[in-house]
């Protein structure tokens, strides 16, 4: 018997996993969403916890974002507290919403077999609240007041070095697991037909994530569309102001004013994929602050990578000296872009566009969750 569980366990299937999350289920599809659904195509009972809703009350349910996915379900809840007293007596705000989502654990599942947190922080102070034989500590995102602790968890991964590097030299065990890339985008690899001759009229040129973020080169960014007038910009992602600060307002009118820019705002994994296989190149612009970002990984990589086509960006620590990205400095990227964009039969040739692809391949969520079940055994 016991081998049979150890076996089952390796091959992490059939088991009541529970995810919880800092951001919610609707809007940009990243990792922990992506882990959740590829947990859930497995044969896994997954439940997805966010934040509870913003108005007071007692409703707590749950649904099922995806029709294919039922296994997959997302808790949706209130707590019968303002949602103020959260950051006013955040202790008491804990203990209740901790009460409101047990509520839904134990109507969802008889016992849990795994916890997964990928930094929720704010309303969960560490996992011994919940009672999983597995509990992993997955943070994504280092910052400054980042403390090297594994919240009481068995495996602790990140796809920071910079997270890996700092809670190693505190001792404590953390292991790089690097982004994933989801079953949508490697189905579209298996239809691709490695177009490597660029034949549209206009060269197009996507960009894929919220246009609000704080650590977006604004400025490289505006001189980059102003450049290059000729070339169509597809924008995947947030594009609206939803904190009402000056800047972020003339910032998203400035956005709605470009010609040459098209604003898809936030697609769903499916329809995005379909997209980007039409862009012949990807970009990034990014700038670090040293303390909450450090322009290590970014999630969007590897989807752009996927396609084959040739990305352009400020540097990413994780992709030095890999030749998968065209890294540029802020002050030699309009130079760059240009070169680039004129020569794409070069910089999309067949063989680059293999090299990229499977360096994408490498990483499925698949093999990322296969990596996991090797650490939990």
């Amino acid at each position: 018997m016991a081998r049979d569980q150890r076996i089952s366990m390796y091959e992490l299937r059939n088991k009541n996993i529970l995810i919880l999350s800092p951001q919610d289920w609707k809007g940009q599809q990243i990792s922990k969403h992506h882990y959740a659904r590829a947990l859930a195509k497995r044969g896994n009972k997954v439940l997805f916890v966010a934040a509870p809703r913003a108005e007071m009350g007692l409703f707590c349910s749950t649904y099922i974002p995806h029709e294919d996915l039922p296994l997959l379900q997302v808790a949706d809840y209130c707590v019968p507290l303002p949602f103020k007293l959260s950051f006013h007596l955040p202790k008491l705000y804990r203990q209740i919403n901790l009460w409101q989502v047990r509520k839904i654990i134990n109507s969802h599942f008889k016992q849990l077999d795994i916890c997964i947190d990928f930094g929720h922080y704010r309303f969960y102070p560490d996992l011994t609240d919940f009672n999983a034989p597995h509990k992993i500590f997955f943070p994504v995102d280092d910052f400054q007041n980042l403390k090297p602790d594994v919240r009481d968890s068995n495996l602790c991964f990140s796809v920071s070095k910079n997270i890996v590097d700092k809670f190693n030299s505190a001792g404590v065990v953390c292991h790089f697991m690097h982004h994933g890339l989801s079953d949508t985008f490697v189905k579209h690899i298996q239809q691709n037909k490695f177009v490597s001759v660029h034949t549209s009229k206009a060269t197009r040129v996507g960009y894929a994530g919220n246009l609000m973020l704080r650590f977006l080169n604004r400025t490289l960014f505006r001189s980059v569309i102003e450049e290059f007038p000729e070339i169509e910009f597809h924008c995947f992602g947030n594009y609206k102001a939803e904190n009402h600060q000056q800047e972020d307002i003339a910032w998203q009118n400035w956005l709605e004013r470009q010609s040459n820019i098209r604003l898809y705002g936030t697609l769903n994994t499916e329809t995005l994929a379909v997209i980007m296989q039409q862009m012949d190149v990807f970009w990034l612009c990014y700038q670090s602050d040293g303390k909450n970002y450090h322009a290590e990984n970014s999630h969007k990589i590897l989807e752009y990578l996927s396609t084959g086509k040739v990305v352009i960006s400020t540097p990413i620590s994780i992709y030095e000296n890999t030749g998968l990205l065209i890294m540029v400095l802020p002050e030699s990227y309009l130079s760059q872009f240009s070169t680039i964009c004129n020569a794409l039969n070069k910089y999309n040739s067949l063989e680059k566009q293999k090299a990229r692809i499977n360096y994408a391949l490498q990483n499925t969520y698949e093999k990322q969750i296969k990596k996991i079940c090797k650490y939990i055994n």
